[in-house]
């Protein structure tokens, strides 16, 4: 759609400048500064509520998580990230992602690579803060990790100091209802194997009812401290109402990912307000994000969906700023407390046990056997996509021509609109403006593979071997608050953006792993009675998310049990209406 008016020509991704004067922008794909933006809500921060399935694994298994994260509910609200991060006993963090939230609650799987070693670990949940100055409460839950190939497990659990069978500690009283709000029950105590379970969930009548939990059937020996101890409280988390003594206000972050930063004065270090930068992505299509910094120099850029799983290049809108400005980037997950082992766990399995996980953990690897499913749920993304233009004014393919050697004679014998040449020790870009017949005052935008590239000298060695194909938009183009003397995009055969900007002044950010929604999918046996693959299953079944609505009073999950004999703890988790963690068990036994 192209609609004429005072001799300026708007696209749907940017506006062509003629005439001397410039039409209105497009609405600016800028981020605002401070408290302006509308998405931002303001409450007590108390910590999340996290659980797992259970809380021994094998490096090559998946860890599934549930959390419910404080704050109000808001319907149909969109935009909500729960930081989720393992992190070893040595402080560092080795798995960290981004879960999108669904009326107050995020839940998934991680995966555990080979490569782990044994040791205690932590998991923690918690949301990013926009106030200066506030750290987020995470929730923290330890775990323990056996490596698959680690046969020295004697000398680990011996040097661990944590205690050992009988000795584990019991649960702490005050995370217990005063009184029982839900009872759980199951239609038999013993089951053969590949038998259906049925466990019934009731509540009790009176005003403070559950409104959230999670539920695992998991061996016994998978758990690292006995029943009775299952609460928030032996997790290492903070009272989950916010009686924590670090309790405070902090605003939360909406409206989906961010990268935060700020820009200072390489001079004087000093806060460089008012600053132009650009967020660029690697990819087919040229891609751009806008933002100017605050009066303090921070600044941000929201996230959408084309950035999912990728590196994103931030740098100066004015190469010039490149050599006067230093940009620094906030990592939101370092800004979690240190990690604090032993708080949680009580006790460790014996090397017996851990063996026997072991030898699991291989059997399913060798049969290919996988229960991990992927769920449809929210995505942490806004839909949309940032292009800096829609098509080109030309295109030029390097190959149907003689080979060139470098960049400026590609310019010079095969883009005739564009010109390179040296001044002194500098090197000039140019480029002709097609409504007026003359070059631009000012240098053209380059790109390459997607990423803005700030000096021409970065990619002047570039051949018509590296080359695929240069677009040529050599109109005045103006971008929300950006304005362009032109576009050069280059597609390079040869990535060669990565050389480009392993180097000098080109700020490289890491994008989080989004973690999907996921559960397990225990076998249907009904559905298929004939299946003959070993199951082996750990967890026989994990809920990550069961709502009750008030009133409700009975739920029944059904699953079945596997070939693994032996002890099995069905435990449910949650907060009830008044905000009060509960935790309620049985055993039952497969033969």
């Amino acid at each position: 759609m192209i609609i004429k008016k005072n001799f300026c020509i708007l696209l749907l991704t940017g506006v062509i400048l003629a005439g001397g004067r410039a039409a209105e922008p497009p609405a600016p794909l800028i981020s605002t500064c401070g408290n302006e933006d509308p998405k931002e809500i303001t409450s007590n921060f108390p910590v999340p509520v996290l659980y797992t399935d259970r809380d021994i694994y094998i490096a090559g298994e998946y860890l599934y998580f549930s959390a419910k994260l404080p704050g109000p509910v808001i319907p149909g609200e969109t935009g909500r990230l729960a930081f989720i991060a393992l992190r070893g006993s040595g402080g560092n963090t080795v798995k960290k992602g981004i879960a999108a939230v669904d009326r107050g609650y995020a839940w998934g799987g991680i995966y555990l690579d080979d490569t782990l070693s044994t040791g205690i670990y932590q998991i923690i949940c918690f949301e990013g803060t926009a106030t200066a100055g506030v750290s987020p409460i995470p929730s923290g839950r330890e775990v323990m990790i056996a490596n698959r190939f680690d046969s020295d497990m004697d000398e680990f659990i011996k040097s661990s100091g944590y205690l050992k069978g009988n000795e584990r500690r019991s649960h702490d009283p005050k995370y217990t209802p005063e009184e029982p709000n839900i009872r759980i029950s199951s239609n038999r105590k013993r089951y053969g194997t590949r038998e259906p379970v049925i466990i019934s969930l009731e509540t009790e009548p009176h005003n403070e009812y559950p409104v959230w939990a999670s539920l695992s059937a998991a061996r016994e020996e998978t758990l690292l401290w006995c029943p009775d101890g299952i609460s928030a409280g032996e997790h290492g988390s903070p009272d989950p109402k916010g009686n924590s003594s670090e309790r405070h206000q902090h605003t939360a972050i909406r409206g989906g990912l961010q990268i935060r930063g700020m820009a200072r004065s390489n001079e004087t270090g000093a806060p460089m307000p008012g600053l132009g930068l650009f967020l660029t992505m690697a990819g087919e299509m040229v891609n751009l994000y806008h933002t100017v910094t605050c009066s303090n120099g921070t600044f941000s850029f929201v996230l959408n969906d084309y950035h999912e799983t990728s590196q994103v290049y931030i740098s100066p809108q004015t190469p010039e700023m490149s050599g006067i400005c230093s940009i620094t980037l906030n990592d939101e997950f370092d800004t979690a407390p240190p990690y604090i082992p032993g708080r949680g766990i009580r006790a460790l399995p014996s090397t017996e046990t851990i063996k026997k996980s072991q030898d699991i953990t291989t059997i399913n690897k060798l049969f290919g056997i996988s229960l991990h499913h992927e769920k449809p749920g929210p995505d942490p993304w806004q839909f949309r996509r940032p292009l800096l233009y829609s098509r080109p004014a030309n295109r030029v393919f390097p190959e149907n021509f003689i080979p060139l050697d470098n960049l400026m004679e590609i310019a010079r014998e095969l883009v005739p609109q564009w010109q390179m040449r040296y001044r002194g020790d500098r090197l000039v870009s140019r480029l002709v403006n097609s409504r007026t017949g003359t070059y631009f005052d000012d240098a053209p935008a380059l790109f390459l593979d997607g990423v803005h590239i700030m000096r021409p000298e970065d990619i002047i060695h570039l051949g018509s071997q590296d080359i695929g194909v240069i677009e040529v938009h050599n109109y005045p183009w103006r971008y929300g608050d950006a304005e362009f003397s032109g576009i050069i995009s280059i597609k390079s055969t040869n990535e060669a953006y990565l050389d480009v900007t392993s180097s000098g002044p080109y700020i490289v950010a890491d994008i989080p792993e989004v973690i999907p929604r996921s559960t397990i999918m225990p076998p249907a046996y009904e559905e298929d009675p004939e299946r003959n693959d070993p199951d082996f299953r750990q967890t026989l079944y994990w809920e990550p998310e069961i709502i009750f609505s008030y009133g409700e009073e009975k739920k029944e999950l059904r699953f079945y049990s596997g070939d693994l004999a032996g002890t099995y703890i069905v435990k449910v988790e949650g907060l009830s209406s008044f905000g009060n963690p509960f935790s309620e068990y049985l055993k039952i036994v497969v033969e």
